[in-house]
Order: C-alpha cells, then structure tokens, then sequence
C-alpha cells in the first residue's frame, strides 16, 4: 500500500518553520521560538489563556506529525480489517468520522487538502 501522506511530508520538510518549538518565558511575557530562533508567537503571559495558547502552538509540529503518522497507520489497519471481514462474508469496517476530523485538521494546518 502507498503512504498518501508521503506528499504532504515531503511539503512539510519545507514549509513551516523547523521543529521542535520552545516556549520560553520572562516574568511578563511568553514567547514561542523555532528550532532556528525565530519568534514565531510572543504575548502577554498575564493575559488569560496565553500560556496555554503557547504551549499548543510550541507542540504543533509533534502533534501534526504524531497525526498524520496515526491516521495513516488507522488507514491501513481499516482496510485490511475490512478485507479480512469481507474475506468471511461480513460486510466491510465503515471509516469512523474522526478520520474525516484528522483529514480536516491535516489539510488546515498544511493549507491543502488531505
């Protein structure tokens, strides 16, 4: 079976800034920087909801790629369940609507689709 996540990959090698992202603080701002020191996010930390807003966006490259990783690897283990079943005389596994959530979520962080 093909990786049909293979191209979007490939795009993100070379789009976003380089992961990993870190937060790092002073005592009244938080700042989320890139793996070549840019600034990718710097705000107020006593405003509410700003260090959580940090701590998301310093972890989007891991959780974009854990996603795209288990989605494939969800993909494959239906299609081979449903051909097994279908194998037996069941009727096929029909896809769970949080796989179409992952395609959205990878096809919104890339600007593609999915």
């Amino acid at each position: 079976m093909t990786d049909r996540y293979a191209n979007i990959r490939r795009a993100l090698e070379m789009g976003p800034t380089p992961g990993p992202w870190s937060i790092r603080e002073t005592e009244t701002h938080v700042t989320v920087i890139g793996a070549d020191n840019e600034v990718l996010f710097h705000d107020d930390k006593r405003l509410p909801r700003v260090i959580a807003d940090a701590r998301l966006i310093a972890t989007a490259p891991e959780l974009l790629e854990a996603l795209i990783d288990l989605l494939s690897e969800a993909e494959s283990l239906r299609v081979a369940y449903s051909v097994e079943r279908e194998n037996s005389g069941w009727d096929s596994v029909e896809e769970e609507p949080c796989f179409s959530k992952a395609r959205a979520a990878i096809a919104k962080a890339t600007g593609g689709a999915a």
